[in-house]
């Protein structure tokens, strides 16, 4: 009777010191979130217009030929988010932000020593497949496993660290380009994916999971995933708001893409120019925590308004701009517009597909959006090539916009913040917690 009497406190005051360290976990997992994009947003995806002049004034490519580098890593984006329940049912989180580093890593060894466009392309490929497995997609998952409040703000300061990446890489990136050649920024980008990649996965981990479970509900969870959101895509909201994330991402990332391009066209000079587009991810990343406050308290349409207006504002004052001056309006202006790229789409998705349908098809909308990606940069591209000048894309873009702008805000409803819900509630994937 003592053994038992005994026992049964010594059990309690385990299982509780288990759940206190399990709570404190939860801080590493943000640290691990914000070391992801910060590396394979802000260092591999932002800064990757910079190279466009060097590398086709080196080797004689046209820029729309080169740019199909960028079309090409969104493309593996795209599927990756497509498939994405699928594949982390199959492999589970750790496996996949392993993968992810892999492939970041071998794209720009790739790049560093590549000299035809079959091998930039190849490079492309391996770079979006990274990007695909670290993407908003997968941070969500592991955000919205381990925290119960603020998750609005949460995302948003995670994916500040792409903005805070963006500005530091692009700055560097811009003088190493300009005193050392595009081979060396290539070069860095990969040493600096395989020493974050390192401690990254080391850990990383998921609250723990019945992986049994998971593989005996693959099959049929994979026979239902299409068919139920093509039935959803006939609900109204659904169509209209998954239509404006693939206009936002052809807008708004051809816009940032043809910034630099567009500032050294209009008399900027490149190490300028290089200050203003690393400013444009500073502001960036104040953005993204701004909007993810917004839309805690304020409400989805309230944020998506306010991203909105920046993004037609500062795309029309660009096309204007002809002095450093107005280029840091511009930079202040459109650095509010580009979180529509990570966590504007999120938070409109779950506004209209609600707890139960976000859980599954985040990714779709996520795909829509990289979809717009791969469009937008090679027409923007191709307008240069063609007149000469960014202007009549960017024309294009701003009405994109507009039209974007009218979806978006027909659509979502006016939610502030959300009553607390269990982890397991607002997952982007549903992971069945093992009791």
């Amino acid at each position: 009777m003592l053994t038992g009497v005994n026992i049964k406190p010594w059990r309690r005051k385990r299982e509780a010191s288990l759940k206190i360290k399990e709570e404190n976990y939860n801080i590493v997992i943000l640290g691990c979130c914000f070391a992801i994009f910060v590396t394979m947003i802000g260092m591999v995806n932002s800064p990757s217009s910079l190279f466009i002049v060097p590398v086709c004034d080196t080797y004689g490519f046209s820029r729309s030929s080169f740019s199909f580098t960028l079309s090409f890593s969104t493309i593996c984006g795209i599927f990756i988010n497509l498939f994405y329940g699928k594949i982390y049912r199959r492999l589970g989180v750790r496996k996949i932000i392993a993968l992810g580093f892999i492939s970041g890593t071998m794209a720009f060894l790739i790049m560093w020593r590549a000299t035809t466009l079959p091998l930039f392309y190849l490079g492309g490929l391996l770079s979006g497949f990274g990007m695909g497995l670290n993407s908003i997609t997968t941070v969500a998952l592991l955000l919205n496993t381990w925290f119960k409040k603020r998750k609005g703000l949460l995302l948003g300061f995670v994916c500040a660290g792409s903005g805070l990446g963006g500005f530091l890489f692009s700055t560097l990136f811009t003088h190493v380009i300009v005193s050392h050649g595009y081979q060396t920024a290539y070069l860095i980008t990969a040493v600096c994916l395989f020493l974050v990649g390192i401690p990254v996965v080391a850990f990383i981990k998921e609250k723990t999971v019945n992986r049994e479970n998971l593989k005996k509900d693959a099959t049929r969870l994979d026979e239902e995933y299409f068919s139920g959101f093509k039935i959803l895509l006939k609900q109204r909201n659904v169509r209209r708001t998954f239509i404006a994330a693939f206009l936002l991402g052809t807008a708004v990332h051809a816009v940032l893409v043809a910034t630099p391009g567009h500032l050294e066209n209009n008399g900027i000079d490149a190490i300028t120019t290089g200050t203003l587009y690393g400013a444009i991810f500073l502001v960036l990343a104040v953005a993204k925590v701004v909007l993810g406050w917004l839309n805690d308290y304020f409400g989805t349409k309230k944020a998506a308004c306010t991203v909105l207006c920046a993004f037609i504002i500062g795309t029309t004052l660009l096309i204007f701009v002809n002095s450093v001056g107005m280029a840091w309006v511009y930079v202040i202006i459109f650095g509010m517009a580009v979180p529509s790229e990570t966590v504007l789409v999120p938070l409109i998705a779950r506004n209209v597909l609600g707890k139960k349908h976000y859980k599954e098809y985040l990714g779709m909308y996520v795909a829509s959006l990289m979809a717009g990606l791969t469009a937008g940069v090679p027409v923007i591209n191709f307008s240069y090539d063609t007149f000469g000048t960014y202007v009549p894309a960017l024309i294009l873009f701003v009405a994109l916009g507009i039209v974007a702008a009218y979806l978006i805000l027909t659509s979502v409803s006016q939610k502030k913040q959300e009553p607390q819900e269990k982890p397991e509630d607002i997952c982007t994937l549903q992971v069945p917690v093992a009791k």
